[in-house]
């Protein structure tokens, strides 16, 4: 079977590279603000993790579950949506202001 995708990450891979990027940069206000989205990031990443390798289950009282380290209910699906939604907006903004005129030192 051939790749699909060429040199394919896995989303833990992505998140650590993302903190080291971080690291690596300047002492600023905005590298700190970066370094706190970017643990955010990989706190998603974790949750992402949980929920992708959930398994099906169903409840005592019949009702179907996500089972993971715990259990996933609905409501707390739709909220680690909203978590994952408000983090890509927040590093699209970061994408398309900051960072789309920060240079690295050489």
């Amino acid at each position: 079977m051939k790749k699909i995708i060429r040199n394919a990450e896995t989303a833990g891979a992505i998140a650590k590279r993302f903190a080291n990027l971080v690291k690596s940069m300047p002492t600023s206000a905005e590298r700190d603000a970066l370094e706190t989205v970017a643990n955010r990031f990989g706190d998603l990443v974790k949750v992402r993790n949980s929920i992708l390798h959930g398994k099906p289950c169903t409840a005592p009282c019949g009702d179907q579950r996500l089972f993971g380290p715990g259990f996933w209910e609905i409501a707390d699906l739709e909220r680690e949506a909203d978590n994952f939604a408000q983090c890509g907006d927040l590093l699209n903004t970061w994408l398309h202001g900051f960072l789309k005129a920060f240079v690295p030192a050489p």
